[in-house]
Order: structure tokens, then C-alpha cells, then sequence
């Protein structure tokens, strides 16, 4: 590995980025186990724990989230507030929902994410680490990062996933801009996350995903053009959620049985 010309933090937090900077983003390819580990622990249909997450199709997220048993807790949501509501139920609720995701390993960030079970983004599934293992990306983050936001991203995904070799740079614009330049370049290797103004050095050689018109319009052309990933990695995740799940719906059952007994003891 060549060395790296680092720069501090505080230099590198007084950096202003615009509202939606374009990232480049490269990395050593990961073996597919990898990456179905990488996209179990980050994506954003996984990790947001959202009855609404996902893209327009509506019957796949529906088949997903009962695959995934999250089922066994929204079924909850209807008693969190109006006419249903149990009182003290949301709070517990929101813990148990932060409780999963400590369980489960999820790694939540603000700006650099994968999007690959459930997207309706124009050209598809999409993220930094595709599920054949592959390590690039490009795209327009925001809106309004700023570098110490995205370098505590990074900070997270590089303690979760030691493994991974990758260099992501920010630029003055976004992608369809004429005249953008780098800004700050982070580089992510066995764990730990550095940043520093050696735009090019340290990037990888990748083939970015095709982004044009005609991708798009095949794209649009598929009937499950808004899933990344195969319907068996659903059932594998679902083993794995499965006790997790079972363990959050019973708390909160509990919960609502005990308010039961003390509403009818008064």
C-alpha cells in the first residue's frame, strides 16, 4: 500500500462542501459472502425498520417484510398512537426498534449507503457494495454534508467491515457540472479511516455502473427492475431475523399486557 499524505481533522472539517457534492467512490472487489454481509448490515429497506421502506412495488416489499418477519413488530404500529394507543407503547417501542438493530449489527449512516433490496432511484438498484462483490460507485450525496458528517460514515463502515480497501472523493459540484474539482479524499484500509488531498493516488481501477439514457430506459423495461438482489438472500436474512424479531414482538407484547392489567386494576 503506498503511504498516505494525511491531513487532520480539524483541517479537514473546515472544508465546505456544496448541497449535493458528487462522490467517486472505489475498492478492491469483496467475495460474495462479503457482500451479502456488507448489504445485510447497511442497506436502507434493512436497516431504516420502516413498514413503509422500499420502492413502488409494493407486493415484493410486502412479500420481503413478512420473509424478514418484521411483520411480528409493525403489526404493533396501529397501537402507537389515535384511537388504539397504548400509552407508553411508543417509547418502547423506538428503543426495541434500536435494540434490533444493535442485535442485528446494522451499521446506520447518513450519506453513504447501499439501496439494493427495494429502489425506485431511476437507474435502479444501487450503492458501494454491489452484491456480486463489486466496490465502486458514483452518485450526488446530500443535501448539505459536511466532511466531518461523511468522515464518521466512513469511520463506521471501515470498524464493521476491517476487510474492506476503498478511497471515496468529494468534489466541488455535482456530477453533471461542468469544472468540478476534489475536495478531501478519505481512505479506508484495515479498519481505520484517513483523509487527505491526494485525490488520485490511492484510488482503485473499477468500471462504474452504466448511467445513461439507454440503461435507464432498459432499466424501466423490467418488471423487477426495483430489486438488486435475489429473493433467496430475503429468506437467508429472514433466518437470521427471525429470532430477533420474535424476542422485540414479545416485549412488546408483554408490554401491552401489563397496561391491560393495570388499566383494569383501576
Amino acid at each position: 500500500m503506498q503511504p498516505i499524505k494525511t491531513i487532520s481533522n480539524e483541517q479537514a472539517f473546515t472544508i465546505n462542501l456544496p448541497k449535493w457534492p458528487a462522490l467517486k467512490l472505489t475498492g478492491e472487489p469483496v467475495t460474495i459472502d462479503q457482500a451479502k454481509e456488507i448489504i445485510f448490515r447497511t442497506d436502507s429497506f434493512l436497516v431504516g425498520l420502516s413498514e413503509h421502506a422500499g420502492g413502488n412495488n409494493k407486493k415484493w416489499n410486502d412479500w420481503a417484510l413478512n420473509r424478514l418477519h418484521y411483520d411480528l413488530v409493525f403489526r404493533f404500529c396501529d397501537k402507537l398512537f389515535g384511537e388504539n394507543q397504548v400509552p407508553g407503547l411508543s417509547r418502547l417501542y423506538y428503543d426495541v426498534l434500536d435494540e434490533i438493530r444493535t442485535e442485528l449489527g446494522f451499521v446506520l449512516t447518513s450519506y453513504i449507503s447501499n439501496d439494493w433490496l427495494s429502489s425506485a432511484y431511476i437507474f435502479g438498484p444501487h450503492g458501494w457494495c454491489s452484491p456480486r462483490g463489486e466496490i465502486c460507485h458514483t452518485d450526488n450525496i446530500g443535501k448539505w454534508p459536511s466532511v466531518e458528517e461523511v468522515f464518521g460514515d466512513f469511520v463506521k463502515i471501515a470498524n464493521a467491515f476491517p476487510f474492506l480497501k476503498m478511497t471515496a472523493t468529494l468534489m466541488s459540484g455535482e456530477h453533471s457540472d461542468d469544472g468540478i474539482v476534489p475536495l478531501i479524499t478519505f481512505v479506508i484500509r484495515d479498519g481505520m479511516t484517513s483523509m487527505t488531498d491526494e485525490h488520485d493516488k490511492h484510488h482503485f481501477v473499477v468500471t462504474f455502473p452504466d448511467r445513461s439514457d439507454e440503461a435507464m430506459f432498459n432499466r424501466l423495461k423490467k418488471f423487477d427492475s426495483e430489486q438488486g438482489i435475489p429473493n433467496e438472500w430475503v429468506l437467508e436474512y429472514g433466518e437470521k431475523f427471525k429470532p430477533v424479531m420474535q424476542h422485540a414482538a414479545r416485549k412488546l407484547e408483554d408490554f401491552i399486557e401489563s397496561a391491560g392489567k393495570q388499566r383494569r386494576k383501576k
